[in-house]
Parts: structure tokens; C-alpha cells; sequence
């Protein structure tokens, strides 16, 4: 366990290299996680992510979530990643985006006995994700994803994860 969270800081950090360079905004979402698409793996998702710009159309994402569904389970992501933008109007623009998404789900899932035994677990992997953005004001842009998890764990070791956001980007003022 104390490999897997060494692995995630290092890789974290070597992401955040780059956040020295110019523009940089926060968003904050709502959305949907279908987990393994099972009726009782629906989360409801508050997201937040730091967008840092490192080129033109070229952005760093670090950001972090907390799901929950009605049972007592929880899933908090982290990802960090690049997204590519493709402005089509000075008001319009779609993205792209890929990166990794360490993951830690807390409480039993629907298959485990509710003794305990299996109240966390630890997944890991890539993501790829799209959407478009609309400038409402020169400070501040509505968006709307989607993002594909394909995670790796126990017990299945294979699981996958949708998530649709929408919300809104807060450019922060730069000097």
C-alpha cells in the first residue's frame, strides 16, 4: 500500500513540474459516476480541478473529487492529466484529455459480505475525457464532460467508470 501512494505522489509531482508557466483557472462540477454501470454503483459527483495552461490549447489538470450513492460508500478521485483544446468560435470551444486516475473507494461493494472486511480499496489507471466549454464572461466558462476510467484492481481488477460533469471554469486573474 505504502508503494502505491509513493507511486501517486511522484507521479503527481512530476505532472506539477509545469505549473510555474502562464494562465491558470478552477473549476468546480456536478455530475454522474456509473461505476461497473450496476444499478447500485450510481455515485452523485462534486469535482474540482486546477487547470494550469502550459502552451497554447494545452492545459494541466490536477484535480479531485468526492462521490457518494445512497449506500455508505464513497469514492474519492484524483486525476491528473492533459487536455487539448480546439477553439471552433471565440465562445465555443471543445477539448480532449487523457492522464491517470488514482482512485479510493470506502464501504462494502454490493458483492462483499458488510463485516468490514473490504472497506477500502485502492484502483489506478488511465482516463480519457471530452467536452466543451462556453465563455459566459471573460472570467468565467460553463462546461460539460465526459470521462472514461478504465481502472485497475482487486477483487475484479478490470473495472470501468463513466463519469458525466457539468459546471463551471473560473479564470484566475494573472499578473
Amino acid at each position: 500500500m505504502n508503494r502505491i501512494l509513493i507511486v501517486t505522489f511522484v507521479l503527481v509531482g512530476f505532472f506539477c513540474v509545469p505549473l510555474f508557466c502562464q494562465e491558470s483557472s478552477f473549476a468546480v462540477g456536478l455530475g454522474m459516476n456509473f461505476y461497473n454501470y450496476q444499478s447500485d454503483e450510481m455515485y452523485l459527483s462534486i469535482g474540482m480541478s486546477y487547470l494550469r495552461e502550459i502552451g497554447d490549447d494545452f492545459v494541466l489538470r490536477i484535480g479531485t473529487g468526492f462521490e457518494l450513492t445512497t449506500a455508505p460508500k464513497f469514492i474519492i478521485p484524483l486525476l491528473c492529466g492533459l487536455n487539448f483544446y480546439f477553439p471552433l468560435h471565440e465562445k465555443f470551444e471543445f477539448f480532449l484529455g487523457f492522464g491517470l486516475t488514482p482512485i479510493f473507494k470506502i464501504g462494502p461493494s454490493s458483492d462483499e459480505e458488510t463485516d468490514g472486511s473490504a472497506r477500502f480499496r485502492f484502483y489506478m489507471g488511465p482516463y480519457l475525457n471530452g467536452g466543451v466549454r462556453v465563455m459566459v464572461h471573460k472570467f468565467m466558462k460553463l462546461y460539460v464532460e465526459l470521462e472514461q476510467d478504465l481502472l485497475i484492481g482487486p477483487p475484479d481488477w478490470i473495472n470501468n467508470a463513466t463519469r458525466v460533469h457539468g459546471g463551471i471554469s473560473f479564470r484566475l486573474p494573472s499578473e
